[in-house]
């Protein structure tokens, strides 16, 4: 393999294992397509590369140049690790951190960057390599799947919004991400509320709740351009002080009045000021 070649999220989108995909409930699988929520997710990710820069195609070419073992090493490397090796535990980790990144792929759009899902997504993948045990015939990356999402998940959980949402909310609100994904590469289907309740097994009103919830929330103390001191809140009316506008036709409606007044004989003028507390 060429070692001097430049690889992309892309690269380890389609690697193979046993937990490459989750269905969503009550949908039936169908050949991907290519539309415009692909290709938003293919945006999205040129965009990630460009921001983390050269950090992250470092990473990436990196982890591309380690060996995968085979079935036979694999056994042999995690018999060492489950008693002790630890050099062997950090070859087990090493040779599975492209599929970390495939994992993390899948969780861009809940607020953090792939580059601290990878690093969440790292740390379970350790803890799937401290807890594995060969004997059972699993695939490594069949058992550590499941840790590598659970850390995932609650990082997002602790980290991508203002309001901390349960890991059940959380992983509701990525079946929800994939139920539209779905629907948007249904032809006979509308991507509405209703298509999206029936899709995802739910009542409306449940789902209009967890949508609701997947919303993001702003800081009313964070600056509005980056770099500034003028935050949101700034931008709030007061409402203890009086209007411009408001002040102003007070203004223009007194100076009419006095005028009015001003045609009056004194009786009436003054019958109408009392009357009415001018």
């Amino acid at each position: 393999m060429d070692q001097s070649t430049t690889y992309s999220p892309q690269d380890f989108v389609d690697l193979d294992h046993e937990e490459a995909r989750t269905p969503v409930a009550g949908a039936v699988r169908t050949p991907r397509k290519t539309g415009t929520a692909a290709a938003r997710r293919k945006r999205k990710v040129n965009r990630e590369v460009q921001s983390n820069g050269t950090i992250l195609s470092w990473y990436l070419n990196e982890i591309h140049k380690i060996p995968m073992l085979d079935r036979d090493q694999e056994f042999e490397v995690a018999t060492r690790a489950r008693d002790g090796d630890r050099e062997a535990r950090d070859l087990l980790v090493r040779s599975n951190l492209r599929f970390v990144v495939t994992v993390a792929r899948r969780y861009q759009s809940y607020g953090l960057s792939l580059m601290d899902l990878i690093n969440e997504g790292n740390m379970g993948l350790i803890k799937a390599a401290e807890k594995f045990n060969p004997d059972r015939g699993f695939h490594f990356i069949s058992y550590a799947v499941w840790w590598i999402k659970q850390a995932i998940l609650f990082a997002i959980q602790q980290k991508s919004h203002l309001i901390r949402l349960p890991l059940n909310r959380t992983a509701e609100l990525r079946r929800l991400e994939e139920a539209e994904r779905w629907l948007e590469n249904q032809e006979d289907m509308d991507n509405n509320l209703e298509s999206l309740a029936t899709v995802m097994d739910m009542k409306a009103e449940d789902l209009n709740h967890l949508i609701n919830m997947s919303r993001d929330h702003l800081s009313l103390d964070a600056p509005t351009t980056d770099g500034e001191d003028f935050t949101l809140v700034d931008n709030i009316e007061d409402a203890r002080i009086p209007h411009p506008d408001d002040r102003l036709e007070d203004s223009d409606l007194q100076n009419d009045l006095a005028q009015c007044l001003q045609v009056l004989t004194e009786r009436e003028r003054n019958v109408i000021t009392l009357r009415f507390g001018l």
